[in-house]
């Protein structure tokens, strides 16, 4: 004999039954162009952010902000690394960003919601 409300044995008796299709809240059937073109416009955001963060670096720095100090005198030729100085900072940050950007615009375009 089983116990009451068992269920293997449907549903309990106080319940009413679930009827219809059982779809997820919030689910639509559809290709979701909406979800997936603002996932295109993310990633050619951030595709545009690194490619901003090159031109600024090939061309030496951003353009109408003081440039970074000479090296010192004496060295003889060598090759100073850059030093820390605005377009270094501001390419790093957006950099990360547009890598965000772009990750966050792929995950929206294969998989919308």
């Amino acid at each position: 004999m089983l116990p009451p409300n068992d269920p293997s044995t449907g549903y309990r008796s106080e319940l009413p039954p679930v009827r219809g299709p059982r779809e997820p809240v919030g689910y639509r059937r559809s290709f979701e162009w909406g979800a997936r073109f603002q996932g295109l416009l993310l990633l050619v955001l951030g595709l545009a952010g690194m490619m901003g963060v090159y031109l600024v670096f090939q061309l030496g720095g951003v353009p109408g902000l003081p440039a970074p100090p000479p090296p010192p005198p004496g060295l003889g030729g060598l090759s100073v690394p850059s030093l820390i100085n605005v377009a270094s900072c501001l390419g790093l940050l957006i950099t990360v960003g547009s890598l965000g950007l772009i990750l966050v615009g792929l995950r929206r375009m294969f998989d919308p919601y």
